[in-house]
């Protein structure tokens, strides 16, 4: 549905949320493989209810990094704003979560990007 109305040439304006877990290559150096997905899990329950709590659409994963965007597959007028909030919001999940006692085997910091405007697609095969 968001792909075929892209490729169609509809424009939307959106916010794209990049964020990579920056320790992660560390992580997977000390921890045994367990370990480091257990690790890697929690960080993504975490990431995963902020998503919903901000209600915005996750795009794509892989191993240390997230993409999620706002008003793409809603009308979502305060697309920024949300985007913003999340990402201050999933900073602060991932400290508070590093500094919990036993919450993680190994801390974990987020580097997180934004991006507002328009979106294009192309669907490679």
């Amino acid at each position: 549905h968001i792909a075929s109305a892209l490729v169609q040439g509809n424009k939307r304006n959106v916010t794209i949320f990049v964020g990579q877990i920056v320790t992660l290559p560390q992580a997977a150096a000390v921890l045994s493989a367990d370990q480091f997905k257990e690790n890697v899990a929690k960080i993504n329950a975490a990431l995963l209810a902020l998503l919903d709590e901000f209600d915005l659409l996750l795009v794509d994963t892989w191993t240390d990094s997230w993409v999620a965007a706002a008003n793409l597959a809603t009308d979502q007028d305060d697309h920024m704003l949300r985007v913003s909030r999340f990402a201050l919001a999933a900073v602060a999940r991932l400290e508070a979560l590093s500094a919990k006692e036993g919450a993680l085997e190994h801390p974990s910091q987020l580097r997180v990007g934004l991006h507002s405007g328009t979106v294009v697609t192309r669907i490679c095969f």
